[in-house]
């Protein structure tokens, strides 16, 4: 049941993050208030971590993640007060030891609080169609100033550069979801967000927001009526038309676009086909025993080659060893679990919800990082979708 003050703190959490967010575009990213910002949200969220862990200890997704965020905050933790090794990029920029934790945090403990939030109630369906249009603009704001801020780079390379908002906006397709008794605003969303995807020229993402079209076209048909099935599957029809009209727009208008298209048909991966292999290499024939199975430390692929690996499970044989990939495992394989039961339980869209955010971020640990890049509209509608495991059938038609 939801009290006065659990809407009030939901909200000042809520506007904490959007605040936040918008650092470096309204105000200095160092400033005083990002960093207080950070801070209010830090400790809000340790504080319903807590709570979340100490009541709700049964679900295997929430253990998943307990075990992962105790790993890396050991990891984290010995990193900053006792590693005292300097970590410089191949651009000469020092890393300062406590952003691996901190990045980590801010991807992943956002979700114990708008758990939280949607258990007693403050976080609804209506109130995530209400935020959309807000966290829309946010990424839209946030992706104009990061292309303005890749102006340089673009005067430097010829061909052109990506831009990495790409991402933010392939979080939002499990909003698309939510929109199931508008047809019309769930496919406008669809294409509104594969559009801006794609003028991102990242190649993950575009390949993620495919997969995540394909399987909510699926359910789309899945799940409707026999009455309605032949305008869903005439819908899906019309919807891949429009998409693939879309990317032949895109060939023949974008000379960017259409240089990395050909380098992805010819087997280009920007350089993380001999990446991958030295890292394998590294940790195969060059380790020691603890390295392999604890691993050598936060950071340790930029100590060897001035850059993060960009896959998750390298980055984390590197630095956790063993022990990491194992409880990385885990991780995911509770948080898949969790996804299955709520099928069984007959939320559709919670399912389909949870299994858009698998999708997105298990198939981004393979060419990005992915624990620690999540933003916080994505475990906005993430907790939401896992919050009916503690709900009965009866109250699937809220969602």
């Amino acid at each position: 049941m939801t009290t006065g003050n659990t809407k009030t703190s939901f909200h000042v959490y809520l506007l904490l993050w959007i605040v936040y967010s918008l650092n470096g575009i309204l105000y200095p990213p160092a400033s005083i208030l990002a960093r207080l910002s950070l801070l209010i949200i830090f400790l809000m969220s340790t504080m319903d971590a807590l709570v979340v862990i100490m009541k709700f200890d049964k679900c295997s997704y929430i253990k998943g993640l307990n075990f992962l965020l105790l790993v890396f905050t050991v990891y984290g933790l010995y990193f900053i007060f006792i590693d005292k090794e300097v970590i410089i990029t191949k651009h000469n920029e020092v890393v300062p030891h406590y952003v691996w934790l901190k990045t980590i945090y801010i991807a992943l403990l956002p979700f114990y609080s708008f758990l939280k939030y949607s258990i007693k109630g403050c976080i609804t369906k209506k109130t995530l169609i209400k935020l959309l249009p807000i966290l829309l603009i946010l990424c839209i704001v946030k992706f104009v100033e990061n292309q303005y801020n890749l102006q340089d780079d673009m005067a430097m390379d010829q061909e052109g550069v990506t831009n990495n908002m790409g991402y933010h906006f392939v979080a939002l397709l499990p909003f698309v979801f939510l929109l199931d008794k508008n047809k019309i605003q769930q496919y406008a969303l669809l294409l509104f967000i594969f559009a801006f995807t794609l003028l991102s020229v990242k190649r993950g993402a575009i390949l993620i927001s495919v997969l995540c079209i394909l399987w909510f076209l699926f359910n789309n048909i899945r799940y409707s009526n026999k009455r309605h099935k032949l305008y869903v599957i005439l819908g899906a029809i019309i919807i891949g038309a429009v998409l693939g009209l879309i990317v032949l727009s895109f060939i023949r208008n974008n000379a960017y676009f259409s240089y990395r298209l050909e380098d992805t048909m010819s087997g280009d991966s920007s350089e993380r086909d001999w990446m991958y292999s030295f890292m394998i290499e590294w940790y195969l024939d060059n380790n020691t025993i603890t390295g392999l199975l604890l691993g050598n430390g936060p950071y340790t692929s930029i100590k060897l080659m001035g850059l993060p690996a960009h896959n998750d499970w390298l980055e984390i044989a590197l630095a956790q060893g063993l022990l990491g990939i194992i409880v990385y495992v885990i991780y995911w394989f509770s948080l898949l679990k969790t996804a299955l039961k709520l099928k069984k339980k007959e939320f559709n869209n919670a399912f389909c919800i949870s299994v858009t955010f698998f999708i997105i971020y298990f198939v981004k640990t393979f060419f990005s990082m992915s624990y620690s890049s999540i933003p916080f509209s994505a475990m906005l509608i993430f907790a939401y979708s896992i919050s009916y495991s503690f709900q009965t059938v009866k109250m699937k038609a809220n969602l």
